[in-house]
């Protein structure tokens, strides 16, 4: 499944980076994936897009629950992925602008645009994103210092 909703032309398939939801052992499996396409300014590519498709993930995210992605300080999806801190260089924790809706399915599609946590490129690549909802819900794990639970993990490639 690859999402291709951005009217941004790519330089080259250096500029983006995949993550796939349905790979991670341990978390609950549906199709989702999300890319992110680098579209930096001034030579630094750290500015990019979240294109996003979601299928059989967390229901009615955007109406009572919030879900978001968020980028964590790790390479791995093991079972200590919720003990990770956020991964970010800026003032102030940029993943309040990472959040998404979804039907009451739990399907989503769409894409964020203009997203920065003060990284390039290859400072995100290797790391984990991972799928954030409202806790309560089967499947998920409580996110470190948060209300928070860990729905579903990637590693972000190129």
């Amino acid at each position: 499944m690859k999402v291709r909703s951005s009217n941004r032309k790519l330089k080259s398939k250096n500029d983006e980076l995949v993550g796939d939801f349905g790979k991670a052992k341990g978390y609950k499996k549906f199709d989702g994936e999300v890319t992110l396409v680098f579209h930096g300014k001034k030579n630094k590519m750290d500015v990019f897009d979240i294109e996003y498709e979601i299928e059989d993930g967390p229901e009615n995210c955007g109406e009572d629950d919030d879900c978001f992605f968020a980028i964590l300080d790790t390479d791995s999806c093991d079972d200590d992925v919720e003990d990770e801190d956020r991964f970010y260089d800026t003032k102030k924790d940029p993943y309040d602008d990472f959040d998404f809706e979804s039907n009451e399915n739990g399907n989503a599609v769409g894409v964020l645009r203009d997203l920065d946590v003060g990284y390039e490129i290859d400072d995100l690549r290797g790391k984990v994103i991972v799928l954030i909802g409202p806790s309560g819900k089967s499947h998920r794990r409580k996110l470190k210092g948060a209300k928070e639970i860990v729905i579903a993990c990637a590693v972000l490639e190129s």
